[in-house]
């Protein structure tokens, strides 16, 4: 993801779906390896404000079982979506 944005060719955040337990591995791990990514992780029972400010970031991280309540929110953005 680092190599595809200093190319240009990121255009739109990447959302990575994880198991629960693996949230906080990929916060620390994007820190460590790719720093100058914009990360967001999208978790918590007032996570709604973060969705106003998705397009601001070039990593978004969530759980399984956020992203089938979230879903709908996502889909109106241009995303690129992974899974871990």
């Amino acid at each position: 993801m680092q190599s595809e944005r200093e190319a240009g060719r990121l255009k739109a955040p990447v959302l990575i779906i994880c198991p629960t337990s693996l949230l906080g591995n990929w916060q620390q791990e994007a820190e460590r390896f790719t720093p100058d990514l914009r990360v967001l992780q999208v978790y918590g029972s007032k996570r709604a404000h973060l969705f106003e400010n998705l397009t601001d970031y070039d990593l978004l991280v969530t759980t399984y079982p956020l992203i089938v309540r979230d879903i709908a929110v996502y889909q109106r953005f241009e995303i690129q979506f992974g899974r871990a």
